[in-house]
């Protein structure tokens, strides 16, 4: 679904705000997941946000303490976040990603 009016205003301050706040910008802007998700925990709901890795949920965890903070103009300065990562999974990655074999070389002095 399209963002609505309402939508794309906050779409344009979110993204300056992030871009402000945080020093980050998107070429592509704000995904549409993002915004709702932003406008939504500005406005004091609830969220419950799943997305695949690399898609920007952390920027909106970001928001959402840059709102509780006082940045924006939301009533969201008593709410909780709570940002569960896949730490095992990207641990079980590194550690694949080190169990690959390489060749190590090592110089012996003669001294």
């Amino acid at each position: 679904m399209p963002l609505s009016t309402v939508e794309k205003r906050d779409k344009i301050f979110f993204e300056t705000m992030i871009a402000r706040d945080l020093k980050l910008s998107y070429s592509s802007g704000l995904k549409d997941f993002q915004v709702r998700a932003m406008e939504a925990i500005e406005t004091g709901n609830d969220v419950f946000l799943i997305a695949a890795t690399g898609t920007g949920k952390s920027l909106v965890q970001q928001a959402a303490f840059m709102f509780k903070k006082g940045k924006g103009k939301g009533k969201c300065a008593n709410s909780i976040t709570i940002h569960i990562t896949p730490l095992k999974s990207l641990m079980d990655g590194q550690v694949a990603a080190e169990m690959q074999p390489r060749l190590i070389l090592q110089q012996h002095s003669t001294h």
